[in-house]
């Protein structure tokens, strides 16, 4: 992780330098963890603060949101239909 950090870290200041604001959104991740929260939300918010931007928002993964929940059960029902108990 610490190659990862120090990449992430001059990411951010590279972003920072003429940017004010700026928004991460993690795609890959349907629910957030407190490694990532942590990582990108405490981390990289001060990296990029300290790089000379005034805000970095994170945005949220869908969680728990009821959309994504019924789309998964969607997903799920129709994976289903094809399953086989052994």
């Amino acid at each position: 992780h610490l190659g990862q950090a120090r990449q992430s870290r001059t990411n951010l200041q590279a972003l920072g330098e003429g940017k004010q604001k700026l928004a991460i959104i993690c795609p890959s991740f349907v629910a957030d963890c407190l490694e990532t929260l942590h990582e990108l939300g405490v981390e990289a918010n001060r990296h990029f603060l300290q790089a000379g931007g005034s805000a970095l928002t994170l945005v949220p993964c869908l969680n728990d949101e009821e959309v994504w929940v019924r789309a998964l059960a969607q997903i799920i029902a129709a994976a289903s239909k094809f399953a086989t108990l052994d």
